[in-house]
């Protein structure tokens, strides 16, 4: 029964960290044009897929236990949303470009 309260404590404070992540993708959507479109809550999950993933990977131990994770998240969901986001713009644009001018 502990096992589920931590569990659940862990996904209710990484749920709430990755706010900052869904907004970074929520305003790229509305300033960005329409043949520039990603669905701004699948990208903050992958991002925070990816922030779990990078964790496990580098083994970090957390000092804090459980309520360190948060800023945790939101550093790596910022840092995955950073990296991916021009990486994505230009995958993209070059598709346009090229249907573009087919």
């Amino acid at each position: 029964m502990d096992v589920v309260i931590l569990v659940s404590i862990y996904l209710a404070i990484s749920g709430l960290a990755i706010f900052p992540a869904i907004l970074f993708w929520g305003l790229s959507s509305l300033w960005l044009p329409d043949w520039f479109s990603l669905p701004p809550i699948r990208m903050a999950l992958i991002c925070l897929a990816l922030s779990v993933a990078t964790a496990l990977v580098f083994n970090f131990e957390l000092s804090g236990g459980v309520l360190s994770v948060g800023p945790f998240v939101v550093v790596l969901s910022l840092a995955w949303s950073l990296f991916l986001f021009p990486v994505l713009v230009l995958i993209r644009y070059r598709r346009y470009a090229k249907a573009k001018h087919s």
